[in-house]
């Protein structure tokens, strides 16, 4: 059983605290702050949401990514923070890494802190970081601290919460396997506009939102789908954005094959194909994907998630995905067979909250 692993996320300290004095603009290890977190300094602003986000279920020495988000209000235009773990390890990195950096905190393990005060866009401060899970199962507890600052040099205008989530380290979970870019030679469907893609990013975490449709798709066999009721068939999504047509991975989520979900067998099979169904969504938050076989333009894979383990991107200036030219979906299972879709610039809809589209 591995020890609890705590996270805690700390604010910007732009301003001078009277006393113990510990302000610094360019990040703080957790250690230097007491109870009250960021607000042993800093009070008198408005008490941000601030959120915590990533998958709550990995195989052990898995690299996860996580994202903390604080949501500002009134003058508070600045947020950063410090990311402290008592177990695995911690390095920047994720899509909204910029602006953090790496401090030695207590016991001489490395944290996550702030480089120098993020900027606000549309109301929102996005950091995200990456965790190894140690190689011992057991329960994490991340904690994140996230402060909304003014920048005044006082912090007399800030305000700082906080955020738990319970993580499982779990030997039977599967571990992620996205490649850094997407897969090529997957099938792809028959028809331009066939596959849609829906994703929502909500304050309520438990709303973030899910939907891929992939229809009138390749000729797929039901043997394609390998046996992921009696077998060991797992699948994993993987949805790429794309940054001067550079890909990067932003949402991965892996389902095994068997299992037991809610006290019944995940999946069973159809007529035509397999069927998975989580009303825990414990795996990246994946409530149901449908499989069926179908001769060319009849085969299709639906995809839904929901709630607050989707492990939802934080948006870019060019809003929830970067479409620059293009965004990928794929879905692939472990036998090496992989359906998928690319959704070229201009989408339908792309904001800091919802990326809506049909395929190419």
């Amino acid at each position: 059983m591995v020890a609890a692993a705590r996270v805690f996320v700390c604010s910007v300290l732009v301003g001078l605290c009277a006393a113990p004095a510990y302000a610094f603009s360019s990040g703080i290890a957790s250690t230097q702050f007491g109870s009250a977190g960021c607000n042993d300094c800093h009070s008198g602003g408005n008490r941000p949401d601030v959120t915590l986000d990533g998958p709550s279920v990995v195989a052990p020495g898995t690299t996860n990514q996580y994202t903390l988000q604080i949501f500002t209000t009134g003058a508070q235009d600045k947020g950063g923070l410090t990311v402290s773990a008592t177990a695995g390890a911690l390095t920047v990195g994720g899509t909204a890494a910029s602006a953090t950096r790496t401090v030695v905190g207590g016991g001489g393990a490395l944290e996550i802190t702030h480089a120098v005060p993020k900027a606000a866009a549309g109301g929102t401060v996005s950091f995200t970081f990456v965790w190894t899970a140690p190689s011992v199962a057991g329960p994490v507890t991340m904690r994140g601290w996230g402060n909304a600052v003014d920048g005044s040099a006082s912090p007399a205008g800030d305000r700082a919460d906080t955020e738990d989530l319970n993580i499982v380290v779990d030997d039977s979970a599967p571990a992620t396997t996205c490649e850094a870019a997407p897969l090529v030679g997957c099938r792809t469907p028959t028809k331009a506009g066939a596959a849609s893609l829906q994703l929502k990013d909500n304050v309520n975490d438990a709303k973030d939102a899910l939907a891929w449709t992939w229809a009138k798709g390749a000729a797929t066999l039901l043997t394609d789908f390998g046996d992921p009721v009696n077998g060991s068939t797992a699948y994993t999504l993987c949805v790429y954005a794309a940054l001067g047509g550079v890909p990067e991975l932003v949402v991965p989520a892996t389902v095994p094959a068997g299992r037991l979900c809610v006290g019944t067998p995940c999946w069973r099979a159809t007529k035509t194909g397999f069927l998975f169904k989580d009303k825990d969504l414990k795996y990246g938050g994946i409530a149901q994907i449908t499989l069926k076989a179908g001769v060319a333009g009849k085969a299709s894979v639906v995809v839904k998630a929901k709630g607050a383990n989707v492990p939802v991107p934080a948006p870019t200036a060019a809003g929830l995905l970067a479409q620059d030219p293009t965004v990928v979906v794929q879905l692939k299972n472990s036998e090496g067979v992989c359906w998928a879709a690319s959704y070229s610039a201009p989408a339908t809809k792309n904001d800091a909250t919802q990326f809506k589209d049909k395929s190419d």
